[in-house]
């Protein structure tokens, strides 16, 4: 087991900035190729928020790490399997408010 244990404080305020950017970049109605970039952007900090978790799971078998392993999972397969334009529909929504 490794020693080095990823700080998930950084990875999620990384994920904070860029969230917040492109929520600016809606409000802003910048273009399409950005808001496309930008999106793909927050798609990676989600994954690396993800993987933190991952990594801070203990390799001891039990229920309720099975349960926390197949959630993160299913966490990867969908920021994996979500296109752009929903990502970026989906921080629409929080630009509206």
């Amino acid at each position: 087991m490794s020693n080095y244990i990823p700080n998930y404080r950084k990875k999620k305020d990384i994920l904070e900035k860029r969230e917040f950017k492109l929520i600016k970049a809606i409000d802003s109605n910048l273009s399409p190729d950005k808001l496309t970039f930008l999106a793909q952007e927050v798609r990676k900090a989600q994954l690396r928020v993800i993987n933190v978790k991952h990594s801070r799971i203990s390799p001891i078998e039990s229920d309720e790490n099975n349960k926390l392993l197949k959630r993160i999972e299913r966490d990867i397969d969908y920021w994996n399997s979500i296109s752009d334009i929903e990502i970026i529909n989906h921080y629409r929504q929080w630009a509206l408010k």
